[in-house]
């Protein structure tokens, strides 16, 4: 069990990432900060681990975050208890809007994740897919891991086909591209998903098919810039 003065202090350096107070300099490069965009909208993520029990920090969220620096209160705060131990909130604060994920990650720690999305940056259109969309599949989700031309993009899709079977059309797909393919493999023993991998050039394309709702679930990594 953690000291309370070491617990104090542990609190203290979360709220730092959430901008309540100034954020000690020896504590600066301990979190892991990416600048991504969603969909086409940038996001700056923060995200740490901490040696605390969940419940302490939400706690802690619950009750400072509603306070900005001039003692006024943010009424549009909210609160969303995915399941025990994970709990999100969100706030508006001028053209920022802010969310801070608080996952369990054992009886004694935590992690935190600081989503900043600002409403007045640029939205551009998110990335293609590098082929054609195979029928029956359709995109719910694009991550862009950086704004540069060879940063990785993730898609999330999903397919009415089984997994099998999506995996053959990406395999036509890609092979009418222009595109090598490297492997196309069950993920284990008796198991249901796929991966693949193809590359292109300087390209590389790692995918990963599995059960969904009414068909498949489909995550996709493209890497590399194409020349």
């Amino acid at each position: 069990m953690l000291r309370p003065e070491r617990e104090r202090a542990l609190l203290v350096v979360a709220l730092t990432a959430i901008g309540w107070m100034p954020a000690p300099p020896s504590f600066a490069v301990e979190w892991q900060v990416a600048r991504v965009r969603v969909n086409g909208v940038p996001l700056e993520l923060r995200s740490r681990g901490f040696a605390v029990a969940q419940p302490a920090l939400v706690t802690a969220v619950a009750t400072r975050w509603q306070v900005a620096a001039d003692g006024t209160r943010h009424p549009a705060m909210s609160r969303s208890d995915l399941s025990a131990g994970h709990t999100v909130f969100g706030r508006q604060r001028g053209r920022l809007h802010e969310t801070v994920t608080l996952r369990a990650t054992g009886p004694g720690s935590t992690q935190v994740l600081v989503a900043v999305n600002d409403l007045g940056a640029a939205v551009r259109r998110p990335a293609r897919l590098p082929v054609r969309l195979p029928a029956g599949q359709r995109i719910l989700q694009v991550v862009e891991h950086g704004f540069g031309r060879a940063a990785p993009r993730t898609f999330t899709l999903e397919s009415d086909k089984d997994p099998q079977v999506a995996l053959s059309q990406w395999r036509g797909a890609l092979t009418a591209a222009g595109w090598s393919l490297r492997s196309a493999d069950p993920a284990g023993a008796g198991s249901r998903a796929w991966l693949l991998w193809a590359d292109r050039g300087h390209e590389r394309i790692d995918a990963a098919f599995s059960p969904g709702l009414d068909g498949a679930r489909i995550v996709l990594q493209v890497s590399g810039d194409a020349h």
